[in-house]
């Protein structure tokens, strides 16, 4: 089990105090009851990138369609799936299991919910987890 906590900041930008996603919380729980605890520093994305977790998930719904057309802006979406892949999946990837028939349940957290886990590529293309039908 993999349980993700998005955790808010207040920061002073340009005069004002404004609050941001600072942080990602990530616990796994492995079959064995051992907890494994991992931080995602989520600070450099606004402050080097201009976005945010939540613009990423935002921007990747946008352009698998999974939002409706009338929420399109003016800027196009653009596909980043392994950007969601280092922060979500990488920090805890040792973690996972190996056997593909292994079950992985993900307990989301906000935006989190939104995340299409099965369809995050790493940056060599390639699928972490798998969707068993």
């Amino acid at each position: 089990m993999v349980q993700y906590s998005i955790i808010y900041d207040d920061f002073q930008i340009q005069g004002k105090q404004v609050g941001r996603e600072s942080a990602l919380y990530i616990w796994v729980i492995q079959p064995t009851g051992e907890i494994t605890f991992r931080q995602v520093d989520l600070k450099p994305l606004w402050q080097k990138h201009n976005a945010s977790l939540t613009s990423l998930i935002v921007g990747n719904q946008e352009f698998l369609a999974v939002r409706s057309r009338s929420s399109l802006g003016s800027t196009q979406p653009q596909l980043d799936l392994p950007t969601l892949h280092q922060l979500l999946i990488e920090p805890i990837a040792s973690l996972l299991p190996k056997d593909p028939n292994a079950r992985v349940i993900f307990i989301p957290q906000r935006s989190l919910f939104q995340v299409p886990f099965p369809a995050l590529l790493d940056a060599n293309g390639t699928y972490t987890i798998f969707l068993k039908m």
